[in-house]
Parts: structure tokens; sequence; C-alpha cells
């Protein structure tokens, strides 16, 4: 690798290969947005995302100035997001309409405004005057088969850095997080339905929810199947899960989840350092009250340091909204949480193209233990 070259993407990364020109980024850009006079390209370097191609542009425009009656070029910066392999137009439609719930019931909240989106490479909606019409693109170059992409304005900061700031300040953005987390829920209506958000089509307004569950392809995924573990996860799901506590609370609520709120998505500004922009909402939705602790627990265990984060469990508890910390009964925390493990052990994504060989043999040992464990564990847990 040259001393002055990026690193480049990993093959196994979703974002491998998806990448758009420099030439149908400003054709995008000047088809969607007017009076345009120049875009300024500049892509986030390989290893800072992975599941999609970002690119931060900046777009200039010529605006008149009365007072000095001279022409000056105001600058606009906007995000383009492009998916990266085996994601589809549903995860477009969720983020889209997540940005755009947000920005109606909760205009405070500093994340991106969605601009334009396509969910096929080829046509675009594009916001005007509070609507979503549908323009063709004329790209004048081909970059290969082009998947769905979001541009979106682009909000002020920098992902927090843990390592530089120091312990009141760690104190203080756990605190402006929690408030941020209780604004969204609220002040978006609960919903009697959980999932992703999709754009409606035709008159369905009435048609009840559906979920489609895409069929499993490859070798790769039937290689990794432990079937000694199929008849003990079935008897699980068919006898003893029906009757756990945690799945017995009441009417089901769903609440408004960012579902990955590490870190790398909350952005600061100035000093002391504030939370200028929130963004990543591409798995965001309605989901049971306890989720995102559970994934903050589970799937992004560890990006918060345990004082920092317990600040911020204390913030939401005083902004009523219960937490693991205190309103939620240790039991049924403990339960959810079990249930949490046991399902990212049954199904451990991260090993279909990261680990190979041995490898990958031992991470699969690692998880069937982790399975059986927790499967012992859980009848006792009600």
């Amino acid at each position: 690798m040259l001393p002055n070259s990026r690193p480049s993407t990993p093959p196994h990364n979703p974002n491998y290969g998806a990448r758009m020109s420099p030439e149908s980024i400003r054709s995008i850009m000047h088809q969607t947005l007017q009076g345009l006079e120049r875009v300024d390209i500049d892509p986030l370097p390989s290893l800072r995302s992975f599941n999609n191609r970002i690119y931060f542009l900046k777009g200039f425009c010529c605006q008149f100035n009365t007072q000095q009656d001279d022409a000056v070029l105001e600058c606009q910066d906007y995000v383009l997001k492009i998916n990266g392999r085996g994601f589809g137009a549903d995860k477009i439609q969720n983020e889209v309409s997540c940005l755009r719930l947000l920005e109606t019931y909760c205009p405070r909240i500093p994340v991106p405004r969605a601009v334009a989106w396509s969910q096929d490479g080829s046509t675009a909606e594009v916001i005007s005057k509070d609507r979503a019409v549908t323009k063709s693109l004329n790209l004048k170059t081909t970059d290969g088969t082009l998947g769905g992409w979001i541009l979106m304005t682009r909000v002020s900061g920098e992902p927090v850095d843990l390592l530089n700031i120091s312990s009141d300040t760690k104190a203080s953005l756990a605190t402006q997080l929690a408030d941020v987390v209780a604004t969204w829920r609220q002040s978006l209506p609960p919903q009697i339905h959980v999932g992703n958000l999709r754009f409606l089509e035709g008159d369905c307004k009435n048609s009840r929810p559906d979920i489609t569950l895409p069929g499993l392809s490859g070798s790769t995924t039937d290689k990794l199947v432990i079937r000694d573990l199929v008849s003990p996860i079935r008897n699980f799901i068919q006898h003893t899960l029906p009757s756990m506590a945690a799945l017995h609370r009441g009417p089901d609520v769903f609440v408004f989840t960012h579902y990955d709120l590490s870190p790398r998505n909350v952005l600061v500004s100035g000093t002391p350092p504030q939370i200028t922009g929130i963004v990543d909402f591409e798995f965001s939705g309605f989901f049971p009250p306890l989720d995102e602790f559970l994934n903050d627990n589970v799937g992004n265990n560890g990006d918060w340091p345990k004082d920092m984060y317990e600040v911020y469990l204390k913030q939401l508890e005083d902004d009523a909204v219960p937490t693991p910390l205190k309103s939620i009964s240790q039991g049924h925390w403990e339960q959810a949480l079990f249930l949490e493990k046991l399902l990212e052990s049954i199904a451990p994504w991260w090993l279909l193209d990261h680990c190979r060989g041995e490898e990958s043999n031992q991470e699969l040992n690692k998880a069937r233990a982790q399975v059986l464990e927790y499967l012992e564990r859980l009848p006792f847990r009600r």
C-alpha cells in the first residue's frame, strides 16, 4: 500500500464494490437540486462505514447579494448514502420514513433531512414543497448495476471521541443523549404494530401489515447450520417460550427506536461538546421499549463506558422513560437479556464472510456452547 493511499474495503464488508463515479454523483445533484453551480465530493474512508458507501458533498449555488449588488456562491453540505450488498429498497424506504417522521414530530432534534432518494438507482423521489415527486434520472455515466441511495442534508459535528474527552464531558453528553431519546419516545406516537417502515403504495391505508422474509441462498449458510441444536431450539420455542413472563407484559405497545445508538452515530461540536447530530436511522423503527437497551447491551456491548451509560439511564428515568436501571424489574430485564443473547448466538451473522476455516469452527463451537447455556438457564428465569 502506498504511504498516502487509503485502506481498501475488506471483501466481506457489505459496502465492498458499492461506489459511484464523480460524474454520476454530480449528475444526481444537478438533477435533484436546482441552481447548483458546483459540486465538491469527499468520499468517507472505506473503513469508516460498513453497510453503505458514504460521500460528503458540497453544493454551491449562486445567490445575488442586493446590498453589494453582486453574486456570491453559497454552500450547502449534503451526504450521499449508497446501499451496500444485500440491502434493497426496504432499507431506503425505512430510513427515509424515519427521517421524515423525526422532521415532523421532533423538529428540534438535529437529524439529516431527506432531500431525494432512489430505490433502484434509475428513478428518484425528490422532495418538492413537502411532497415527493418522482423523476427519471439521466445519468451521464454508467457505474454498473446501481443500487438504492439517499441524498440528505449533512448535520454538523464529528462522532463522539471517547478517548479525548473528560469524565464531566462524558456525563454531559450522556445526559444530552438521554434527553434526545426521551423526546422521540414521547413525541412520536406509539404503534400497535412492530418493525421497520415502508411507503404506502396506492390505496392501502386500511390494509393489514405484512412481513416478507427473503429466502436464504448460497451454500455458505447451509454449512454453518449446527444440526444438533435444531431439536433443543424447537423444543424451547414450542414449550418454554410461550410461558415466559417477559412475553406477557400486557398490551403490546411499540415505541420509536434508533437501534444503533453507538458513539459513531452521535455527532458533537463545540467546546464543551454539544450533541449537534444523530445519524444512521437505517434500522430504526417501532419496537418493544426494551429493544434499544437490549441492543446497547448485546449488539453494541462495550460501545459506551459503564459509568457514562449509567448517567444516560439515570437521565432517562428522570425524563420518565423506564430503564433497566430502576423502573424495569430485574427479573424481566434478565429474562429479556438472555433471550436477546440466545438469538444472537443462534444466528451468528458475523461469521458468514468474516471467519474462514478453523477460525469459523471455533466461533461456531463458541456460539453452540452459548446457545446450550442460555437454553438451560432461561426456563428458570420466570
